[in-house]
């Protein structure tokens, strides 16, 4: 059973995809993404909102020059309450978003990722970015810099995950 959502049907996530415009912008790229896809839910027709028009109209400028060239990025809590402020700004009145942070791998949490990973995709109006951190996958531990992507399905048999690298 693969759980990925349509990614060819009505501006599925794959047609909203966004590269980043430089090497900070991952969290913009996703949430650009995010809200385009929402949008598309509720209008198929609906035009796309590049990247800088998001930027504007959030108009939040500790996250202008967080993805500046030479900038550090967002964390994850900031990416939360971007992501909320996109979402409201581009007329989602009643948003849910819920940061989950992972400081150990437990049999656990990869229970409840598995969880999560398939209501996700069984769900149109849920979505997932990841925070991908380089020091958990190169393991130098002054690799604290992450990289934000977003989730566009889920295979539980293989197990792998589809994920929007911007």
């Amino acid at each position: 059973m693969v759980l990925f959502r349509d990614p060819w049907h009505d501006r599925g996530l794959l047609e909203v995809r966004e590269l980043q415009h430089n090497e900070r912008a991952c969290s913009l790229a996703c949430v650009a993404m995010l809200v385009n896809a929402a949008r598309a839910l509720v209008e198929p027709s609906s035009p796309t909102i590049s990247q800088l028009e998001l930027l504007e109209r959030v108009g939040d400028t500790l996250w202008t020059d967080a993805i500046a060239h030479g900038g550090d990025g967002v964390t994850l809590a900031e990416l939360a309450g971007l992501a909320r402020q996109s979402l409201e700004v581009c007329g989602f009145s009643s948003v849910q978003v819920e940061p989950v942070h992972v400081d150990q791998v437990t049999d656990q949490v990869r229970r409840e990722a598995r969880h999560c990973l398939v209501e996700v995709a069984r769900t149109p109006t849920q979505f997932v970015i990841a925070n991908f951190l380089h020091s958990i996958y190169t393991g130098d531990p002054t690799g604290d810099e992450g990289h934000f992507a977003l989730v566009a399905g889920y295979d539980p048999a293989a197990p792998q995950v589809l994920v929007l690298a911007p």
